[in-house]
C-alpha cells in the first residue's frame, strides 16, 4: 500500500513504477473507502506514463484473521482499473506467499494456500519484478 500511496499522493510526477503486492488498504483506508463522506485516492496519476501493478494472492483468508475482501488488492485494483496494468492473481496462493519463510513467525501468520501455489507466486512475482524492472 505504500507504494500505491506514493504513486497517488505524495510524488506522482517521479514515479516509473510501482508493484504493489497484494496490498490491503486498511487503517486507514484510502482507496477502498465506502463511506459517502470521504473520498478515495485515486491512481489516475498512472496518465504521467507511470506502471502500477498489483498481485492478488486468490487464497488469502477472509475476515475474522485475514484480510477482507473490501479492501484487499482485487478490491483497490477494481476501484482504479481504468488506470493501472490488468491485476495478476496468483491463484492458490496466500498473502505471506511473497515473503523468504512466509513471513514473520512463519506459519502463523494469515496462513493459506498450498504450498505448491506460495513458491509458484514467488517465483512468478520475481520474474514480474525483472522484467518491470528493465
Amino acid at each position: 500500500k505504500v507504494a500505491l500511496l506514493l504513486a497517488a499522493k505524495h510524488d506522482p510526477t517521479r514515479v516509473k513504477t510501482v508493484i504493489a503486492v497484494d496490498p490491503v488498504d486498511e487503517v486507514p483506508t484510502e482507496f477502498t473507502n465506502a463511506c459517502s463522506r470521504s473520498s478515495n485516492l485515486s491512481l489516475e496519476c498512472t496518465q504521467n506514463n507511470a506502471r502500477v501493478q498489483i498481485t492478488f494472492a486468490s487464497d488469502t483468508p477472509g475476515r475474522p484473521f485475514g484480510i477482507g475482501s473490501a479492501h484487499n488488492a482485487r478490491a483497490i485494483h477494481e476501484a482504479n482499473k481504468e488506470w493501472i496494468e490488468p491485476l495478476v492473481v496468483h491463484t492458490g496462493a496466500s498473502h505471506m506467499a511473497y515473503t523468504d519463510n512466509g513471513g514473520g513467525l512463519p506459519g502463523l501468520l494469515i496462513r493459506g494456500g498450498t504450498r505448491e501455489a506460495n513458491e509458484d507466486a514467488r517465483r512468478q512475482l520475481h520474474a514480474l519484478i525483472r522484467r518491470l524492472i528493465q
